[in-house]
């Protein structure tokens, strides 16, 4: 039977796979980004990206420069280069895999 944890599970792993994909198109990515291609708060993905660093999904890779060195910097954020060597990802009902090349490794 389908429960609302699962279905919270399900919803979390496709938003993995989207920022996966995101960051694949456009390389390094801020957090602000992500939340504006993705249409979600900074507060979410906030959330949602701390837990993909402390898995290993990603790492941040430094602050982006700002125009004419004013304002806060935005951090960037990109896919930790082991996963980035991967074949492709794929999601299931309850983990979220990364495919090597004949190796799949389960994270979720």
């Amino acid at each position: 039977m389908w429960n609302q944890t699962e279905e919270k599970r399900c919803e979390r792993q496709r938003v993995y796979l989207q920022v996966l994909q995101l960051i694949r198109e456009r390389g390094a990515i801020s957090r602000v980004e992500i939340a504006s291609a993705l249409q979600m708060t900074r507060g979410a993905v906030s959330l949602l990206i701390q837990e993909m660093l402390e898995k290993g999904f990603l790492e941040d890779v430094g602050a982006a420069p700002t125009a004419e060195g004013k304002g806060r910097r935005k951090m960037l954020l990109d896919i930790h280069p082991c996963i980035r060597r991967c074949k492709s990802y794929h999601s299931g009902i309850d983990h979220v895999g990364v495919e090597y090349v004949g190796k799949t490794v389960d994270s979720l």
